[in-house]
């Protein structure tokens, strides 16, 4: 279906762009791209009205969505798929930070996410098969990774120090922790397959 639409997309462009077959190519993926996390977050807002909090998608889109453009980590290997663990994902984080608030554990919450910089910072970025890089960007990425995952966690701490609204920032330090979970995930799933092929 998102094939469809960014194919439809593409051609309607072509028709005052003449693009060659590879930017054709490049066009429909960035299209597919697009509309796919256009709809994800579409999904997501959806799911912070239902929740009550609209700030849920807002921060999830600044402390999970941006640093894993950059820091890399577990994909999906399609849409769809990308699509369904994002938004489960998503939910766990709001309901997780939910039980962890009610069980008063939000000075702990701020610590975990801080020890979560230590594999952004050693691993990123993790370049994952789908989403292959060149050298001068993996550097690049590397750089604002670990510049973007020390904004959001100085943020977590200091809301969390000075600011009322301790679930929001709970919610963003969970947020903070599944994008250093999937870094390791990958990490060590890439290793495995190397040790696999040795």
């Amino acid at each position: 279906m998102l094939t469809k639409c960014a194919t439809f997309l593409t051609n309607k462009l072509n028709n005052n762009i003449n693009f060659s077959d590879e930017e054709k190519d490049i066009c429909i993926y960035g299209f597919e791209l697009l509309l796919s996390n256009l709809s994800t977050m579409f999904i997501m807002l959806i799911i912070s009205i239902i929740f009550g909090n609209i700030l849920y998608v807002l921060s999830f889109i600044c402390v999970f969505f941006v640093p894993r453009l950059f820091c890399g980590g577990l994909h999906a290997n399609s849409h769809l798929k990308c699509s369904i663990m994002t938004n489960t994902i998503f939910i766990s984080t709001i309901i997780l930070s939910k039980l962890f608030v009610y069980m008063n554990l939000e000075s702990a919450i701020v610590i975990l996410s801080t020890l979560s910089l230590i594999p952004i910072i050693a691993l990123c970025p993790v370049v994952n098969a789908n989403h292959p890089i060149s050298k001068k960007t993996y550097k690049k990425n590397k750089k604002i990774s670990i510049a973007i995952s020390i904004i959001n966690i100085s943020v977590i701490i200091i809301s969390f120090s000075v600011a009322n609204f301790t679930e929001i920032v709970i919610f963003s330090g969970v947020s903070f922790i599944w994008v250093s979970i999937l870094i390791l995930i990958e990490s060590l799933k890439q290793r495995r397959e190397n040790n696999g092929n040795n």
